[in-house]
Formats: structure tokens, C-alpha cells, sequence
């Protein structure tokens, strides 16, 4: 995994919504960091379309939506956040402020 984000490929993990808190990857197994990848919900209604807010996403985010936002952000976003091991900060949280910077009427 962490030769993938060293070649800065977004990993998106599944994980299943409870409580408001997405329960998947522990960081504790030292196989994912959310500074680094990303994870979203995918036990939703199947015949319902979640469509959050951005600002909505920060605590938890349907899967499906999540891979729509990176996709377009990679395409529009010249100064998107990048996975990097390296990295100390929440990646979902940096990637969301970047595109509530370059959208600012749909993210607030």
C-alpha cells in the first residue's frame, strides 16, 4: 500500500457507518492512515442517492460520493493534496477545504 502512495495513487477503503462514525481501517494495523487514504460508507439505502455537502463528508462520507470527489477534484484541483505516508494531517480534511476553496458557495 504504501509504495501505491508513494506514487501518490488515492486509496479508498470501505468501511460500514455507525453511530455518525465510519467504522473500517484501523490505523491501529498499521495498514492504512488517514493522513495518507481515505475511507467512506458503503451500507446505504439502495434506493437512495446520498448527496452530502462537502462540509458534511468531514466526519463521514458515503464511499460512492468520496470516489466522485477525489476523481473531480484530481481533474479540477491544480493544487489538490496528495497521499503521502509522510504526510501529518487528515487527507479527507485537506482535500474537502481545497475544494471548499475552489467552490466556496457549495461548501458553506
Amino acid at each position: 500500500m504504501r509504495r501505491a502512495v508513494d506514487r501518490h495513487t488515492w486509496l479508498v477503503f470501505s468501511a460500514i457507518l455507525e453511530a455518525d462514525a465510519e467504522l473500517g481501517v484501523s490505523q491501529a494495523t498499521g495498514i492504512a492512515s488517514q493522513n495518507w487514504t481515505l475511507q467512506g460508507y458503503t451500507d446505504a439505502y439502495p434506493d437512495l442517492v446520498e448527496l452530502p455537502a462537502p462540509q458534511a463528508c468531514d466526519p463521514s462520507c458515503p464511499f460512492s460520493y468520496l470516489l466522485a470527489l477525489v476523481q473531480t477534484a484530481r481533474l479540477e484541483l491544480p493544487q489538490l493534496p496528495q497521499p503521502n505516508p509522510g504526510r501529518s494531517r487528515d487527507l479527507r480534511t485537506e482535500l474537502l477545504a481545497a475544494i471548499a476553496q475552489l467552490h466556496p458557495k457549495t461548501a458553506g
